[in-house]
C-alpha cells in the first residue's frame, strides 16, 4: 500500500525513463550523467530524442566529450528515427522536433564546412556532403561548388581534353560546368591545332564548327594569310568561311592584293574570278578613306576633324569625338552617341545612350538601358547585358543577372557571370570578390579561392600585392606567396621592384624573389615612396643620414656625407 502512495505522489520520479533523465542532466549541465542516461536510451535502438541529447553533447565545446563527428553521427541516426514517426517531444526547458534538429545540424554542419574549407581538398569535401546530408542547401551548393572547383584545378593541371571530357560527363549540373566546357573547348583548340599550320585551323574550323574557340582560329588562320600576303590562302578563306569575323577584312586584302591598277580589265578580271565579292561597289571609296587619317580638334566648345596638313574635314559640331578605329570613329552630342565615317556621316543612322569604339567588327552600345554588342554592318550579335567595360587587355567585362563575367575580343562569353565584383584584366589576370574577400581569375579560367582581405593588380611579372590579416605580401599568378604576408607595406616601385616595411624599417625586394636591400632603414610614414627609387638607384635613409644604393647593394653615395 505504500508503494502505491508513492506512485501516486510521485509519478514523474517513478515513471521517468533514461531519456527524461538524460534531458534533467543535460539542463544543469551534468553531461557525465546525460550521456549515461541517453546511451541507455539508444542501446537496443536509435532513439530520436535521445540521439538528439546526445548530438547537443558531442557538438557543445565546454565538456570532454566535444565531438563534431559523432555529433554528426547521432543527429543523422535521430533526424531519421524522427522523420518516420514525426512526434515532438518537449522535456522540461528541451523540445525535439525536426525543426530543432534543423537548427542544430546548421550549427554542426557549419563548423564541419569550415574545417573542409581550411583543408580545401576534394576528400574532405565529399566527407562533408555524405555526412551532413541535414546541411542547409546553401551550405551543401557551396560545399560542391568548393569541391567541384578543386577537381576542376586538378583537370586543369593534367590539361588534356580528355580529362577534362570526364569532368564534365559526371558534373553535367555543376556551377563550374559552363567554365569546364570553356576549358574543354581550348583543350580541343589546342591540341588540334597543335602544329600551328593553315591546315590544322581549316581542319579544326571543319570538325568543330560549335567550339567557343572557332574564333580565334579564324583570327589565327587570317592572321597567317595576311602576314604572308597569301593570296591563295585568302581564297580559301572567304570561300570557305564566310561568317568569319574577319571576312570583310579578308575580302578588301583579297581586293588589295589582286588590283594594282584599279582600272576596267584589272576589275573586272578579279569580279569575274570572285563573284560573291560583297563590296563591289563600294570598295574603291572605302578603301580611298581608309587611307584618310584625321585627327578630332577643338573650335569653341565643339569638336570636329582635320587631317594631316591641317585641313578641316569635318565641321566641328560635337560635345565629343573619339579617334577613329576601323574606319569609324564615336561621337557624342547631347545625351546622344553614335558612329560617324571619314565622310561625317552616320553610316548605321541610328544614335545610343553610350558606345565604345570598333575592335575585330565589333564594337558595344548601349540601348534602352541595355548593353549590346553590334557589328560592322551595324547588326546586334548578342544578348543584353546590364553592364559592359571598355576593352582591357583584350577582355571586355560584362554584367547579367547581377554578377560578372568575361567576354573576349570577339564577344564570345570566356568566364561565365558568377562574381559579384570583376576586376578589369591587367596582364592576363583580374581579381574578383566574394563575400567581402578578394581573388583571382585568370584568362584562361583558372580561378583562385576569395581569401585575400585585398589585392592589386599583376605587373608583366605576373605578381600581386595581397593583403592577409592586415599584413602584406606577393604572390604569383598560381597563387604562391612570393613574399610572406608579414609586411606593413608592399609598394610597388616599377614592374620588377618594391617597397617593403616591416617594423618601420624599409627595404627593396626584386620580383625574382630576392631582397636588393633588406628592411633595414627608416621607414618615414607620409613621404612617397616613389621617390626613393627609380629600378637602379636607390636613396637609404638611416638615423637622419642618406645615402644611395645601386642594385648589386653597393653604396655610390655612403652614409655620412648628407643629411
Amino acid at each position: 500500500m505504500i508503494f502505491v502512495g508513492l506512485c501516486f505522489l510521485f509519478p514523474g520520479i517513478l515513471a521517468a525513463g533514461p531519456v527524461e533523465r538524460g534531458f534533467e542532466a543535460l539542463s544543469l549541465f551534468d553531461y557525465f550523467k546525460a550521456r549515461v542516461q541517453f546511451y541507455k536510451a539508444v542501446r537496443k535502438k536509435p532513439d530520436p530524442y535521445a540521439c538528439y541529447g546526445l548530438a547537443v553533447i558531442y557538438f557543445r565545446n565546454d565538456n570532454p566529450f566535444h565531438n563534431a563527428d559523432s555529433a554528426t553521427r547521432y543527429l543523422n541516426l535521430g533526424w531519421t528515427a524522427l522523420n518516420a514517426r514525426n512526434e515532438p517531444r518537449s522535456f522540461g526547458k528541451w523540445t525535439v522536433s525536426l525543426q530543432r534538429y534543423r537548427e542544430l545540424a546548421d550549427s554542426v554542419s557549419a563548423g564541419a564546412y569550415s574545417t573542409a574549407a581550411a583543408t580545401n581538398n576534394v576528400p574532405e569535401f565529399d566527407r562533408f556532403l555524405a555526412t551532413h546530408f541535414l546541411a542547409s542547401p546553401s551550405l551543401k551548393k557551396r560545399a560542391i561548388d568548393r569541391r567541384d572547383q578543386l577537381e576542376l584545378s586538378a583537370v586543369r593541371a593534367v590539361n588534356h581534353s580528355s580529362a577534362t571530357r570526364e569532368f564534365l560527363l559526371l558534373h553535367p549540373g555543376s556551377a563550374v560546368t559552363e567554365e569546364a566546357s570553356a576549358l574543354y573547348d581550348r583543350q580541343v583548340f589546342g591540341e588540334a591545332t597543335a602544329d600551328g599550320t593553315a591546315g590544322s585551323y581549316i581542319d579544326f574550323l571543319k570538325k568543330h564548327p560549335a567550339n567557343r574557340m572557332i574564333n580565334d582560329a579564324y583570327e589565327k588562320l587570317y592572321a597567317m594569310y595576311s602576314r604572308e600576303k597569301n593570296v591563295q590562302g585568302l581564297a580559301v578563306f572567304v570561300r570557305e568561311f564566310p561568317g568569319a569575323p574577319q571576312a570583310m577584312e579578308a575580302w578588301k586584302l583579297l581586293f588589295s592584293l589582286s588590283v594594282k591598277q584599279y582600272n576596267y580589265t584589272e576589275l573586272k578580271r578579279f569580279l569575274d574570278q570572285y563573284p560573291a565579292f560583297p563590296l563591289k561597289n563600294s570598295i574603291l571609296e572605302e578603301l580611298e578613306l581608309n587611307k584618310l587619317v584625321l585627327y578630332p580638334f577643338t573650335k569653341g566648345d565643339l569638336l570636329g576633324y582635320i587631317d594631316e596638313a591641317g585641313a578641316m574635314k569635318i565641321q566641328p559640331a560635337f560635345d565629343a569625338a573619339a579617334d577613329f578605329r576601323q574606319g569609324l570613329a564615336v561621337i557624342h552630342k547631347g545625351d546622344s552617341a553614335f558612329y560617324i565615317n571619314k565622310e561625317g556621316k552616320n553610316p548605321f543612322g541610328r544614335s545610343f545612350s553610350e558606345a565604345f569604339g570598333f575592335f575585330n567588327g565589333l564594337a558595344p552600345v548601349k540601348k534602352g538601358g541595355q548593353w549590346f554588342f553590334m557589328n560592322r554592318l551595324g547588326q546586334i550579335i548578342s544578348p543584353p547585358f546590364e553592364e559592359v567595360n571598355e576593352l582591357s587587355d583584350g577582355i571586355y567585362i560584362m554584367k547579367k543577372a547581377g554578377l560578372y563575367g568575361a567576354a573576349d575580343h570577339f564577344a564570345q562569353i570566356v568566364i561565365e557571370p558568377r562574381f559579384e565584383k570583376l576586376g578589369d584584366f591587367v596582364n592576363g589576370i583580374a581579381y574578383y570578390t566574394e563575400d567581402g574577400r578578394y581573388g583571382f581569375v585568370r584568362r584562361d579560367g583558372m580561378v583562385h579561392p576569395a581569401e585575400f582581405g585585398w589585392i592589386s593588380d599583376f605587373t608583366p611579372w605576373r605578381q600581386a600585392v595581397v593583403k592577409v590579416a592586415g599584413k602584406f605580401g606577393l604572390i604569383d599568378h598560381s597563387g604562391r606567396h612570393v613574399l610572406e604576408p608579414v609586411y606593413e607595406q608592399v609598394l610597388r616601385q616599377n614592374d620588377s621592384v618594391y617597397l617593403v616595411v616591416k617594423d618601420d624599417q624599409y627595404g627593396f625586394f626584386h620580383a625574382s624573389g630576392c631582397f636588393i636591400y633588406q628592411p633595414a632603414f627608416d621607414h618615414v610614414i607620409g613621404v612617397q615612396s616613389g621617390k626613393f627609387t627609380d629600378g637602379s638607384q636607390f636613396k637609404l635613409v638611416r638615423k637622419k643620414q642618406q645615402a644611395i644604393g645601386a642594385v648589386n647593394g653597393t653604396l655610390n653615395i655612403p652614409f655620412g656625407g648628407y643629411e
